[in-house]
């Protein structure tokens, strides 16, 4: 059908209107700035937005003072205020009548719920916004609200809402009604350390929904830690839990009597640190056993390990065939800097395993092994560099031919380590038992080739390479009669070969903050031996000596 001039013209007409909509719609925002911008429009069209967002703040808020220091604010501002007050929690607050009544304290107390904290939260972060567009609002919020410290909610950054619904959960998950009673008397700050200890962890919500079984079950637990071993499996969440239920017994006091009363006779902390020494060295002989498994090592060819279990820096573990156990063999490593050589005879155990201690840090040792038969192996084992924060040791004096054999055994403790370690009569640090990881601060003796190490907090023995052997009774462990705030005054030893007496003293700042190691001859009065250890810090909290003894390393 052939359409009429009028027809056409229409269509034309009506495309163009629909192409212009759209292109309209498409830049309505640049045409609506074109607009704000244009000399002809700007005026009128922002008087028209400014008009538009004082009814807006008019119908939302009661108090006549602040809606008028509101609208001396810019439009940019008045924008921003309008947006702010699509808040309802915001708006409730500025409206409440019981300005004075409405406190930041029932934020943070135990006697909210979690509406109201949220609320709260939410019309905080309002407030923060709107004291900084200008220094009358400001005030006005102040004056009005003199108990609303609405900044200390804004940083807390909504936790408390968190918070609220975390112990909800808790309560829920456990029937104990003693467990309740403590946890809903917990403030918040003890609430959200709660929460980090308990966090999803499967013992913990065990531990939540206490029965006589899980009692039970932890009980034989630990006493087959201390005894006979466990599973790694079994290990690993042992060492979890007893570190979070210790961690829950140093929260409150409550806690404390709780877990005693229910876990009579264990001492967590005493579990996880044994646990965590104990994990770490099954890990270490898992790794072991990988790597005797890759070929045949033999007395020509032997395996070496320098630091097996990552606490004895300056000791190897060498391997051979297993054919040569139960037989000596001597070790001789070569001397450097000063000292002589230095030997020792030990047994080759079942798996063909022996020691090689007293290694010189940060170089090449030249070692020597001889068997029974004679049989000779040079080797050469690379050692590190120790960590820095050990002291640096000036020998003063020394009579080595009327000196007490042996090497100096010195229990260094810094604020966040135990680095017990060993020089000999020239000064070179000749061993080192890191234990850091898990003991900040540690006394140190010698048993037989044992090495026992106690705090107040537990008590474990170690071999000489640092493999955990076994765990003692805190009584073990007492403070000497000879410390001062902590550290060591003054310690005689007798030794008996030569009838002198080795006087080690802790710390003095004098001159430099140092430790001093002293042997006398008790017949002649002489000074015999002299070696000052200074400390990297300046005070006996940063670094100093609990004790010091002359003993073979080996």
């Amino acid at each position: 059908m052939k359409l009429t001039k009028k027809e056409k013209i229409i269509i034309i007409c009506s495309l163009a209107v629909i192409c212009l909509s759209l292109y309209t719609s498409s830049k309505k925002d640049s045409l609506i700035d074109g607009l704000a911008n244009s000399q002809i429009f700007s005026k009128s069209y922002q008087e028209s937005r400014k008009k538009r967002f004082e009814k807006e703040i008019d119908r939302k808020l009661t108090s006549d003072t602040l809606v008028k220091y509101i609208k001396k604010l810019s439009l940019q501002k008045l924008e921003i205020v309008n947006n702010l007050l699509n808040d309802e929690a915001l708006v409730q607050v500025l409206n409440t009548k019981d300005k004075e009544d409405y406190s930041s304290a029932k934020y943070f107390s135990n006697d909210i719920s979690y509406k109201e904290a949220s609320s709260m939260y939410s019309a905080s972060k309002g407030f923060r916004e709107l004291s900084l567009l200008s220094e009358n609002i400001k005030n006005y919020l102040d004056n009005s609200f003199p108990n609303f410290d609405y900044n200390s909610i804004v940083d807390n950054e909504g936790k408390v809402p968190k918070l609220i619904t975390a112990k909800d959960k808790i309560l829920k998950l456990t029937p104990n009604k003693e467990l309740k009673s403590i946890i809903t008397q917990l403030d918040k700050e003890q609430l959200d350390k709660l929460n980090s200890i308990v966090n999803n962890n499967g013992g913990m919500i065990e531990f939540l929904n206490l029965n006589d079984k899980f009692v039970t079950e932890v009980k034989e637990n630990c006493h087959n830690l201390l005894t006979r071993g466990l599973p790694m499996e079994s290990l690993e969440k042992l060492v979890s839990l007893s570190k979070r239920i210790d961690e829950l017994s140093n929260l409150d006091e409550r806690f404390k009597a709780f877990i005693s009363q229910n876990f009579e006779g264990v001492d967590f902390k005493k579990i996880y640190l044994y646990g965590e020494f104990y994990l770490t060295d099954k890990n270490s002989n898992v790794e072991l056993e990988k790597e005797y498994r890759k070929k045949i090592y033999t007395f020509n060819d032997p395996f070496i390990k320098l630091n097996p279990y990552g606490r004895t820096p300056l000791t190897a573990l060498i391997k051979i065939e297993p054919t040569e156990a139960n037989k000596k063999v001597k070790v001789l490593v070569r001397g450097q800097f000063d000292s002589e050589n230095y030997s020792y005879t030990t047994t080759i155990n079942e798996l063909g395993e022996f020691p090689v201690v007293g290694l010189y840090p940060k170089c090449e040792n030249k070692v020597k092994i001889t068997l029974e038969n004679g049989k000779e192996k040079d080797i050469t084992i690379t050692t590190g560099k120790l960590d820095d924060i050990l002291p640096a040791i000036v020998i003063e004096k020394k009579i080595p031919s009327k000196m007490e054999s042996g090497m100096n055994l010195v229990s260094f403790n810094t604020k966040e380590k135990a680095l017990p370690f060993v020089f000999d009569i020239n000064g070179n640090i000749r061993y080192v038992l890191d234990i850091s990881s898990t003991m900040n601060k540690a006394y140190v003796g010698k048993e037989s080739n044992e090495w026992i190490v106690a705090n107040d907090k537990a008590v474990f023995t170690f071999d000489i390479l640092g493999k955990i052997l076994s765990t003692r009774d805190p009584e073990y462990y007492a403070e000497n009669e000879n410390w001062k705030n902590g550290v060591l005054f003054r310690e005689i030893q007798y030794l008996p070969k030569l009838n002198n007496q080795l006087a080690v003293y802790g710390f003095s700042d004098k001159v430099y903050p140092s430790g001093v190691f002293s042997e006398l001859g008790i017949d002649s009065k002489q000074e015999l031996f002299k070696a000052r250890l200074y400390f990297d810090k300046n005070s006996f909290e940063e670094n100093n000596i609990l004790s010091g003894r002359r003993i073979e390393l080996f």
